[in-house]
């Protein structure tokens, strides 16, 4: 079983009893928040703006944007003026991705944690 520890930045591994078996990422990741496995590929979303994938040593072999700790008190979403408004969403930026699953298609559907929230499928293109 894999665990996003986001405050440790790193996934642990652990057996289904809930026995410590190993940890990996936190020298590659920031905020890991969601988890899913495509194939040989290991996908994560990162909180604070991206969607990394994995290979099994754990190198960064695909990924969507950087994963920067942000600034501003109210993100994920937006200020204006003194209010606290839904973020810009326009693709392919994305702003703070937390639920990430892979669909039969090969594609990734994220889900973005903003007020008004978000779902983006994601098609990974290799070459």
């Amino acid at each position: 079983m894999l665990v996003a520890d986001r405050g440790n930045h790193r996934i642990v591994a652990l057996t289904l009893r809930g026995e410590y078996l190993d940890t990996f990422g936190h020298d590659v990741l920031t905020s890991p928040s969601g988890l899913t496995i495509a194939g040989e590929i290991l996908w994560v979303s990162e909180l604070f703006g991206a969607v990394v994938g994995l290979n099994r040593v754990a190198d960064i072999i695909a990924s969507v944007r950087d994963a920067s700790v942000p600034a501003d008190t109210v993100w994920p979403n937006a200020r204006a003026g003194d209010q606290v408004t839904a973020p810009d969403l326009t693709l392919p930026q994305l702003r703070s991705p937390h639920g990430i699953a892979a669909l039969a298609t090969g594609e990734l559907l994220v889900t973005e944690w903003v007020i008004g929230g978000r779902a983006t499928i994601l098609s990974p293109i290799w070459h």
